[in-house]
């Protein structure tokens, strides 16, 4: 599977430089400079403009790079997800009863996922990983995603914003005194911040 992906990635960088019509960014960078400096000024300035366009195209091609894996390797960007979400939503009348169900579907879903946890702990039945991740990975986030997508608020800011609480928290990493001793306000506001 990796060498496969391997090759894909050459081919599709292949295709990329093919299609800007250089043999890679390096080159890019040289055409650059030399165009730069045909036209008169100081080379330092030009210089800067060589970096910040040749660090552009590199991370654009980057990101055309992921985009062709993602889509071999049939990976959801979260936009994509979201839209795909709400094709299958029942709406059963009202806003808050839409959100209830979404609320109560997350709780199901991650139920489901406990008990596979459970009865492997309790009973040593043996533990089906691909179970729990249809339970967490599918109908959980499907549940947390058209909530999500109900009441307007965004799951990439909600997440962004987790991280920052985080950071908040534990500036030098987990720590059992920082999990007990929680500046609550200072939280909340990062959460308002960003959310």
């Amino acid at each position: 599977m990796q060498d496969g992906i391997k090759t894909r990635i050459e081919q599709i960088q292949d295709e990329i430089c093919s299609h800007l019509g250089i043999n890679d960014i390096s080159e890019l960078k040289s055409w650059l400079l030399v165009e730069v400096k045909n036209r008169k000024g100081d080379d330092t300035i030009f210089e800067s403009l060589i970096n910040i366009k040749s660090t552009l195209l590199t991370q654009m091609t980057k990101f055309e790079l992921l985009n062709h894996i993602n889509n071999d390797l049939n990976i959801l960007t979260l936009p994509e997800y979201a839209k795909m979400c709400s094709r299958t939503l029942n709406d059963i009348g009202t806003p808050e009863a839409n959100e209830m169900h979404m609320i109560l579907g997350i709780v199901t879903e991650a139920g489901e996922a406990a008990d596979a946890y459970k009865k492997n702990f309790a009973y040593g039945r043996e533990l089906d990983r691909i179970n729990v991740s249809e339970e967490l990975g599918g109908d959980c986030i499907w549940y947390i995603q058209n909530w999500f997508n109900m009441t307007g608020m965004s799951i990439n800011r909600s997440l962004y914003a987790n991280i920052e609480k985080l950071k908040a928290r534990y500036p030098d990493g987990f720590s059992q005194d920082k999990a007990y001793s929680r500046d609550l306000l200072t939280e909340r506001s990062i959460l308002e911040k960003h959310v």
